[in-house]
């Protein structure tokens, strides 16, 4: 059962897994992550943090512990896809390229539709 997300109405915590300031290419294997507000279009607080390695859990429980909704990936194997919908959190895979960029093009797409009745 996959969780729908209304990002016009509340505010997500994305994981982005972190390579220096790009998307790392395996989830699991990134040096850093992401977290990163975003709410009706607008990137808000960003934290760094290491990733912690093999955490009681696992990383996908790690990071559904530091209250991340949902996932950003270039690329995420099978169980921490499976993980990830055990606990609820949504993944988007494919993104690659600058951290910044990334998080905003997906700010971008929640952004309110300007004419529409309120």
């Amino acid at each position: 059962m996959s969780k729908e997300v209304n990002p016009k109405s509340q505010v997500e915590l994305i994981a982005v897994p972190a390579d220096g300031q790009l998307v790392a290419p395996h989830f699991a294997r990134a040096p850093l992550f992401v977290l990163a507000e975003v709410a009706a279009g607008q990137v808000g607080t960003v934290t760094l943090l290491p990733n912690p390695g093999r955490p009681e859990g696992g990383l996908v429980g790690w990071l559904a512990d530091q209250g991340a909704t949902g996932v950003l990936a270039g690329d995420m194997g099978q169980r921490s896809r499976d993980r990830c919908a055990e606990i609820g959190l949504w993944v988007l895979t494919g993104h690659e390229g600058p951290i910044e960029q990334v998080l905003q093009g997906f700010a971008d797409q929640q952004r309110p539709d300007e004419t529409a009745e309120g």
